[in-house]
């Protein structure tokens, strides 16, 4: 069990990016309790967040409210082995955006439609239009 605590202020500034932060971190984690108290201090009130959570493992996954083990994929078995070098290095950008961004992996991209991505010989609009997962709004369009 493991603790992470916010504080967001009241009054005054744009906290926007403070509530995405947090509702970034719950939903990558799997939350035992929020607990939550409003400060009061003139212009210095905040809310403070207590978040208890447990580290959510690689062999997890949220399925709605549940969290449930998920059978691991070896897609180094799966893929051949330029496919599969493919899919690391999506693996490794995907990781650094999601920590930039603050969010979990797979709201970037699930593993299943990177080895799809992977396996494609050339990559272009209708290739990924094709792709589970992907549509008119994360495809670019022809001539942009």
């Amino acid at each position: 069990m493991q603790y992470k605590f916010f504080s967001i202020p009241a009054i005054g500034i744009d906290i926007s990016f403070l509530e995405d932060e947090l509702n970034s971190f719950l939903r990558g984690h799997r939350v035992l309790s929020v607990k939550r108290e409003l400060v009061c201090d003139g212009m210095q009130s905040c809310w403070c967040i207590c978040v208890e959570y447990l580290e959510a493992h690689g062999s997890e996954h949220r399925d709605g409210d549940n969290w449930q083990k998920k059978e691991r994929t070896d897609y180094r078995e799966i893929l051949g082995e330029e496919e599969f070098t493919r899919f690391a290095k999506m693996r490794t950008v995907r990781k650094m955006i999601a920590e930039a961004e603050h969010i979990p992996a797979y709201a970037i991209m699930k593993d299943e439609q990177m080895s799809e991505l992977a396996k494609l010989p050339e990559i272009d609009a209708p290739a990924l239009k094709a792709l589970q997962g992907f549509g008119e709004r994360y495809v670019p369009q022809e001539g942009r």
